[in-house]
């Protein structure tokens, strides 16, 4: 990538590593450094035309599924579509001017 002067790096968070989850200790704790790491990364290389983002999804489910509802105020768990189209727009020129974010797709999470 440095040496093509261009690039889309997007890595995967979770909302267990924003909000930190008592039961996922350990994976909260990786999830932050996921974070962390991404706002670093971005700052390094930003000027070498690279952009680096991270998509943080919360509670996913197949479209149409019933399950985790309980988990955002929207009401139901995202589809891993919707997960994808995030990591898509990131990854495309469309988000050219994006970098060291990090996108929380969690139907407005409830923290738990």
């Amino acid at each position: 990538m440095i040496e093509n002067g261009y690039g889309r790096i997007v890595n995967l968070g979770s909302v267990a590593g924003v909000y930190g989850l008592s039961w996922f200790v350990d994976y909260s704790m990786t999830k932050g450094a996921i974070i962390s790491f991404t706002k670093a990364l971005a700052k390094a290389v930003s000027d070498k035309g690279i952009t680096v983002n991270c998509v943080s999804p919360g509670s996913a489910a197949p479209e149409g599924s019933d399950t985790m509802k309980e988990f955002s105020f929207i009401g139901r768990a995202g589809t891993y579509q919707e997960m994808a189209n995030v990591i898509l727009f990131v990854a495309s020129e469309e988000a050219s001017y994006i970098s060291g974010q990090n996108y929380l797709v969690d139907g407005c999470r409830k923290q738990m």
